[in-house]
């Protein structure tokens, strides 16, 4: 395992993040006062070609000192207690048309800009993101999926709620709330980037005889760069093999398992495990191929916007098997092949761990 810096490549793209995609309102900020930039980025999923969000209202709270912001109520009439200023109002669309994002275009440590150094005052605040609900077939002017074999489905975020009182006046919009699960932004003097981690393999659900498919909110994580790292490694043919070979039968889904601590091969479950032994991974990986100068084929992966702390990683073949909305094993075709770790992953550092095989 190997711990350097974040490549020259990452820094330039956090970088970028300040002044690339929708604007959001925002300006350069004064010298000593405090701007926001937000990106969107992405781990993937395997039965689709595009993962389209129409971005279009952002609502920002100011919160207390003394505020833990657990406001997670879906209702439309949210308690307002744990504000302490007027909502802020941030609309991203771009020249009147909605901010749509390809979400499968940014993955790993890349991401798209929806908002670009918006002037706020320090302090710390609680977020929500609105989605334009798309319910219909074909229709690609809001938030929809268009699957592998060409077929267009809407994509709608369940809940509606308003965020802590307020609540944009456009309808027909999803909630993405972050504050509570205590992912409040602390916005601190200077230029403060965050990303929109989403997890499609656990976010989205398809719910049979719709129109629409659903994209949960439980799937999407708040990252503050500055104190975020990386993982990544190779994949080796051997151990890449090793596992197609010791699986029932393909298709095979090639992926990396994060889980938090230092747990062993055991206690890595599925997306949608029940069992209390088994530990649910908080982000999945694809593993990708590419062709070297001689033609062969190599394979890695990469975790990025990870948050400091010891993590393990779990090898599997068989993602394709795995849901989100059930629990899979062994006797369903699912397994992790392989574990690795622990990973220790440290704020501005990228880490690096190869699958090989296990001595």
């Amino acid at each position: 395992m190997i711990t350097k810096p974040l490549s020259l490549a990452t820094l330039i793209g956090a970088a970028l993040l300040v002044g690339c995609g929708g604007d959001g309102g925002g300006s350069p900020s004064p010298s000593g006062s405090a701007s926001l930039t937000l990106g969107v980025s992405d781990a993937p999923v395997d039965d689709a070609n595009k993962v389209v969000i129409a971005f279009e209202d952002v609502v920002l709270i100011p919160l207390g000192d003394d505020s833990d912001s657990d406001d997670d109520s879906d209702d439309d009439n949210d308690d307002d207690n744990s504000s302490s200023g007027s909502p802020i109002l941030l609309n991203v669309s771009q020249n009147g048309e909605l901010r749509q994002v390809d979400l499968l275009k940014y993955q790993g440590t890349s991401y798209d800009t929806i908002i670009s150094s918006q002037t706020l005052s320090p302090g710390k605040y609680a977020m929500c993101v609105y989605v334009k609900d798309g319910t219909q077939l074909n229709d690609d002017s809001l938030s929809y999926v268009e699957k592998k074999d060409g077929s267009l489905k809407g994509l709608v975020v369940p809940s509606k709620g308003s965020c802590f009182g307020y609540k944009p006046s456009t309808t027909d919009q999803g909630r993405l709330k972050f504050s509570g699960k205590g992912e409040n932004l602390e916005i601190s003097t200077g230029n403060n980037r965050f990303v929109l981690e989403f997890d499609l393999r656990k976010g989205l659900a398809d719910p049979q005889g719709q129109d629409y498919m659903l994209m949960n909110s439980n799937a999407v994580t708040l990252v503050n760069l500055s104190e975020s790292g990386e993982i990544e490694g190779d994949v080796s043919v051997q151990q890449y093999q090793a596992c197609e070979s010791d699986s029932l039968g393909g298709p095979f889904s090639h992926a990396v398992y994060l889980y938090p601590g230092d747990i062993g091969q055991s206690q890595m479950g599925d997306m949608g495990a029940t069992d209390p032994t088994l530990v649910e991974p908080i982000a999945i990986a694809d593993v990708s191929s590419s062709e070297d100068d001689s033609g062969d084929t190599e394979y890695d992966y990469e975790f990025g916007f990870i948050g400091p702390g010891t993590y393990s990683l779990g090898y599997t073949c068989t993602a394709y098997v795995d849901k989100s909305d059930s629990a899979q094993t062994d006797t369903d075709g699912f397994e992790i092949f392989a574990a690795y770790g622990p990973v220790v992953v440290t704020a501005g550092q990228s880490t690096e761990l190869d699958i090989v095989p296990v001595q």
